[in-house]
């Protein structure tokens, strides 16, 4: 997988990073704009949409990337968005390096971007304060170049439901992303409730579904039937049910649901947790019971070398 340290890919990737964020293109149309003007593969354009939402929600990411282009991102954040923005930015960085000392897989240089930028720019915050949250700030110069923009106020009004968004047109605007972003994550929490009440009353028949929705949609995997190696069979499968978004994370159980019910296989558990623990850069784990993974960039390259073989 080719290395962003361009200048010129970061400055595209960033481009387009902001449009997703600010909705103005959906992840899908962005990856293909994006797709032929940078050399990197979808997933990897996710990831990196990823990290910048997040950076700028000061959340943490799990699935990182460069010193170069962290310190890029930040500093673009800083550059259009302030002080506050950027410790956002700052408190994510953090809490990636933290989860990747975690996991066994440190990278100091995230340290040390964020504190070359702390130093840089005279924040008055320690590193090992970043991750605690909230941060706020009040910054009085940033306050005053603003004292002579013309107050807006946007009511919204859906149903019963009534929102007013008052301030300067740069206050009002970072009103509808942080409101952007709220809504997304209430859905998300609504979607998860009812995933999981599904999965607790029926989850063969919920996972049963997601293969014969694949068999379905890509005619190709009646053509994966005929490779040997096992791994060939499963990866393209479980980035088809990714890429689709039936199911963006695995447990066992679904890997064998799903390799039956498209490939009308039955396979051994220990085939499955061969391949999870033999490729564990293929795979993050995100829960420990059950255990559950989601797949890496690497993974996707993998299935997509299989498929231009088919």
């Amino acid at each position: 997988m080719p290395r962003l340290n361009n200048i010129k890919d970061m400055e595209q990737i960033y481009t387009y990073c902001k449009k997703v964020y600010l909705k103005e293109l959906c992840v899908n149309d962005a990856c293909d704009q994006l797709g032929i003007k940078v050399p990197f593969s979808k997933s990897s354009l996710k990831m990196y949409f990823n990290i910048y939402s997040c950076m700028m929600n000061g959340k943490c990411y799990k699935m990182g990337t460069s010193e170069s282009f962290t310190k890029f991102l930040i500093e673009k954040i800083h550059n259009e968005y302030g002080k506050e923005f950027t410790l956002r930015a700052l408190s994510s960085a953090k809490q990636n390096a933290d989860y990747r000392i975690s996991c066994g897989n440190e990278q100091p240089g995230i340290e040390k971007v964020c504190k070359e930028i702390l130093q840089e720019y005279q924040f008055n915050i320690n590193y090992e304060d970043l991750s605690k949250q909230p941060i706020v700030t009040k910054d009085s110069t940033h306050d005053n170049d603003n004292s002579n923009e013309i107050p807006l106020e946007l009511s919204i009004t859906y149903g019963e439901t009534h929102i007013s968004l008052k301030g300067t047109p740069e206050q009002v605007k970072s009103q509808l992303r942080n409101l952007s972003t709220m809504i997304g994550e209430s859905l998300s929490a609504v979607d998860s409730i009812t995933s999981n009440s599904s999965c607790n009353n029926q989850n063969t028949v919920l996972t049963e579904s997601i293969g014969s929705q694949l068999k379905s949609k890509y005619l190709v995997i009646e053509k994966l039937k005929s490779k040997k190696d096992f791994k060939a069979k499963m990866i393209p499968l479980l980035v088809f049910a990714s890429e689709s978004g039936l199911k963006t994370s695995f447990t066992i159980s679904d890997v064998l649901v799903i390799m039956k019910d498209a490939l009308e296989e039955e396979i051994e558990k220990k085939d499955i947790e061969f391949v999870f623990s033999k490729k564990k850069d293929w795979f993050e784990q995100i829960g420990k019971n059950p255990r559950k993974y989601t797949l890496q960039p690497i993974a996707f390259d993998y299935s997509k070398n299989i498929l231009a073989d088919i």
